[in-house]
């Protein structure tokens, strides 16, 4: 089989994003495009919970717009980032968590590798009271106290543990999750 061209890599990386609700804006230089690489493992629960680790070179990440009937939940793993929402850039350190709601604008800029872990919350498992307020905007949590310590322990512990979860294991957790958000 040849090798893929870098606009075959570089379309299998949109796809690949897409199912996560991510879409890449690293096909701006033709020399970032070359250098793209990266790695997507993807669990969806019974509840329909998306878990995704994602590990790639810098880049920046934006919410698909058709990702409209789930809360984005993106723990930053490996790699600091900038969060650009609303007009501000908000700086995201590593364990720092960041909400994504439905409707919202908003990207994350890697300047460098990365590793974070995505959560995909379908509307029905949390119910349309945290997605009815139109108060709720994307954010940062910082991770280095009380809840927000909490949450992104709990969080990195599934990360770590996503690719060997059976569909089974993940319910408690999805449950578990769910109780955190509402």
């Amino acid at each position: 089989s040849a090798v893929p061209t870098i606009a075959e890599r570089l379309g299998a990386w949109r796809d690949a994003l897409d199912g996560i609700g991510l879409r890449t804006s690293a096909a701006g230089a033709p020399q970032a495009a070359r250098a793209l690489h990266g790695i997507i493992e993807s669990r969806t629960s019974i509840g329909g919970f998306a878990l995704s680790v994602l590990t790639s070179v810098a880049q920046t990440l934006e919410l698909k717009a058709s990702a409209t009937d789930c809360l984005q939940i993106v723990l930053a793993v490996d790699g600091a980032a900038t969060l650009v929402a609303d007009g501000r850039r908000e700086p995201v350190a590593v364990h720092d968590i960041v909400y994504l709601p439905p409707r919202e604008q908003a990207s994350l800029v890697f300047a460098t590798d990365f590793r974070v872990f995505v959560v995909r919350v379908p509307r029905v498992a949390v119910g349309a009271r945290l997605f009815a307020s139109s108060s709720i905007r994307a954010g940062r949590i910082a991770a280095d106290a009380g809840i927000g310590h909490v949450f992104s322990a709990f969080l990195a512990s599934i990360a770590e543990s996503v690719d060997t979860l059976s569909v089974s294991e993940l319910r408690p957790l999805e449950l578990a999750l769910a109780e955190f958000l509402v």
